[in-house]
């Protein structure tokens, strides 16, 4: 039930609380009674044969609730006890450390006081739950926020509303950044590579503010083309740019389905968008759904290669966890998903590319506009929502390196056959 990216979890919940008293035992139970009212499957450590057991090891205790946790897509962690209990700020500190949202519970009356009556946290704990979200006062505040936390962002939630925003200086932006990057990848020979243009229906998704579309307008204004996008500012800008194939510009996907059964497409085309699907399975078959059998399918991503020096650095300066994840694509990735869908692979390239930003503007410019700051692209962990937040932070620490700052770009180019092979 939560839209988070652990879709293949046993649990949706782990329920992290001390559990020793009569007291906290009952209201163990009765929290998650409620979780599990509202559709969720909880894992409750009290409840499990090894807890159960008179003399169980500590070894035990450990196997057993550390897999349920990495089993779990998130952890609810109750830190109502005199100081945080030391089983639950190690589960936290576990499920920090592997990627999974937390969300803290402390109802305690003490922490609305002021003065020597205060209640006492260490801040170091606290820190880490604040990373993640705002520490709840209420089971009823945690319910509500259980549909929002932290996970995938999807074509057609964030990342649209992102690139909505984004439209009127994407193509500026990619200009500069072809720029920056060498070699330059020649479009138009990796499209004569991977498809025969002049005979086919292509359909791109993804399209943007039509960059592709105007260049192959430019060689083949006859070309039969349509170009689909749920960023509606993106098909406004590619309909302005291009108006001779202005109706041709989708920003629905219904209206994608009504032309492909009339005459499903030779060619679809995915250009460095797959990586914002959530539910890659369910969107490529959507794709093969509106493709003619034994058409091809390019597809043109970031790869887990993408800026790992920035990355790296990224991760350790902001102490962010050691598994987050990654959105970027492996070809292994690429291979189940899409044979999953109905495709074989065709062919395959690795485009390698190095990138050199000439100052931290320039970085800053990319960063936000690719929606690095929002949580998108690079594997950093960050909040969503806090863009500001980690806008200030990324560039407190930018700030530091050496300009002009070169790294390594590398993309994945492979076609796919529906239904065939090569």
């Amino acid at each position: 039930m939560l839209n988070i990216a652990r879709d293949a979890a046993r649990y949706d919940i782990y329920w992290a609380n001390t559990f020793f008293s009569e007291a906290d035992r009952i209201y163990n139970e009765c929290c998650v009674a409620r979780l599990r009212d509202a559709g969720y499957d909880v894992f409750m450590p009290q409840e499990t044969t090894t807890n159960a057991l008179t003399e169980p090891t500590a070894l035990d205790i450990f196997r057993t609730d550390t897999a349920a946790l990495l089993d779990s897509r998130c952890v609810i962690a109750c830190i109502d006890q005199e100081s945080i209990d030391p089983g639950v700020a190690c589960e936290i500190g576990l499920a920090y450390a592997f990627g999974l949202p937390i969300v803290s519970l402390c109802t305690d009356l003490r922490q609305f006081r002021k003065g020597r009556f205060r209640l006492y946290r260490n801040p170091y704990v606290v820190g880490l739950l604040e990373r993640t979200c705002a520490i709840q006062t209420s089971l009823d505040a945690v319910i509500a926020l259980l549909p929002t936390v932290a996970g995938v962002h999807t074509l057609d939630d964030g990342t649209v509303s992102h690139f909505d925003a984004f439209a009127s200086s994407y193509d500026g932006l990619v200009d500069d950044l072809e720029t920056w990057q060498s070699p330059a990848v020649n479009w138009d020979v990796l499209l004569d590579q991977h498809c025969l243009l002049e005979k086919r229906s292509i359909l791109e998704v993804g399209c943007g503010t039509g960059r592709l579309a105007r260049a192959l307008h430019k060689r083949r204004a006859h070309l039969d083309y349509t170009g689909y996008d749920p960023a509606l500012r993106m098909i406004e800008e590619a309909r302005a740019r291009l108006p001779e194939w202005a109706d041709r510009f989708l920003g629905e996907q219904c209206a994608v389905e009504r032309r492909a059964a009339v005459k499903p497409f030779d060619v679809g085309l995915a250009f460095f968008m797959l990586h914002d699907v959530a539910n890659r399975r369910e969107f490529l078959s959507w794709l093969a759904g509106c493709l003619s059998d034994r058409a091809s399918l390019v597809i043109v991503d970031l790869s887990l290669m993408d800026l790992p020096r920035a990355t790296q650095a990224l991760r350790k300066e902001l102490g962010r966890p050691a598994l987050v994840v990654d959105c970027r694509l492996s070809l292994g990735t690429l291979l189940d998903v899409c044979t999953a869908s109905g495709f074989n692979l065709g062919t395959c390239q690795v485009l390698p590319q190095s990138v050199t930003f000439p100052d931290s503007d320039a970085l800053d410019r990319y960063f936000g506009g690719f929606g690095i700051y929002s949580g998108h692209d690079l594997p950093l962990g960050l909040r969503e929502g806090a863009v500001c937040e980690n806008r200030e932070q990324i560039r407190r620490i930018t700030g530091e390196w050496s300009f002009p700052y070169t790294d390594r770009r590398e993309y994945l180019a492979c076609t796919f056959l529906k239904g065939g092979s090569s």
